[in-house]
């Protein structure tokens, strides 16, 4: 069972299986080490936040949805999204998250402009 010790979103503390570290720690860790094998590269990212608020809920209260990739780029290194794969219909292929990481990082899947269709 987990405890968070502080309502800071993915830096607030929280116990599991006997380790304090942030949610954001537990979050990657979880992540490359017990789902990235298991569910690629893009469900490990999901996987591990599932795993980690069920165990510790208030790690949900800011780290979650478009806070996932930025808690997980850097342990899930460059290649957290193939931004190519999908591309032709990435409005409707992808996943808001895969939408938001490419954008930020591969300046691909961006929504246009306000006003501009």
């Amino acid at each position: 069972t987990g405890a968070a010790t502080a309502d800071a979103g993915c830096d607030a503390g929280c116990v599991l299986s006997g380790t304090q570290a942030s949610c954001r720690v537990h979050i990657e860790q979880a992540a490359v080490q017990e789902f990235r094998a298991r569910t690629g590269v893009s469900g490990a990212c999901r996987a591990a936040h599932i795993s980690v608020f069920k165990q510790c809920p208030q790690c949900r209260t800011g780290c979650s949805n478009t806070m996932q990739t930025r808690c997980l780029a850097e342990a899930m290194g460059d290649s957290l999204y193939d931004c190519v794969a999908g591309y032709r219909s990435w409005e409707r292929g992808w996943s808001i998250t895969k939408k938001d990481w490419c954008c930020e990082h591969e300046k691909l899947g961006c929504p246009p402009p306000s006003g501009k269709a």
